[in-house]
């Protein structure tokens, strides 16, 4: 019976029940093999998802701070809503004063003057609320257009 079999990777003889190549070392049995193929696989997936979780969690940050924002200009909108409804409110009582003066002042020539003061005062009055409501010009114009319409 044969007693020497060839290594399936140095090509060297080696005793037939040897797992162990002592030319070459390396391992007969192909599962052992593989096995070592299979955990350096392993290693490198784990990296993989290791810098993948990293990504993913600089983007749920990215997220978060997206979200923060927007809760900011909810809260900042929500705020200026607020303040355009009072505006409304206080443009409705004074329209309805004018309503009342201009009756009194059409009755009455010598409050013509006056009313006329009186409405210029009210207008700039109007306009400088705008401006502390809305600061911005560009958006103080908007809103006067829209409200215009």
């Amino acid at each position: 019976m044969k007693e020497k079999k060839t290594c399936k990777y140095c090509v060297e003889e080696i005793h037939i029940k040897a797992k162990v190549c002592k030319h070459c070392g390396r391992n007969q049995n192909k599962w052992i093999s593989a096995i070592k193929y299979i955990n350096i696989i392993s290693i490198i997936m784990l990296l993989l998802s290791i810098l993948q979780y990293r990504d993913s969690k600089e983007e749920r940050a990215k997220a978060s701070e997206a979200l923060d924002s927007a809760k900011i200009v909810m809260r900042d909108i929500n705020i200026i809503k607020k303040n355009i409804d009072s505006v409304n409110v206080f443009i409705i009582k004074t329209g309805l004063l004018n309503i009342k003066n201009s009756w009194i002042i059409a009755n009455n020539s010598k409050l013509a003057v006056y009313r006329s003061k009186q409405t210029e005062e009210f207008e700039n009055n109007a306009d400088e609320f705008l401006r502390l409501l809305i600061p911005d010009s560009i958006k103080r114009e908007k809103w006067i257009k829209e409200t215009e319409k």
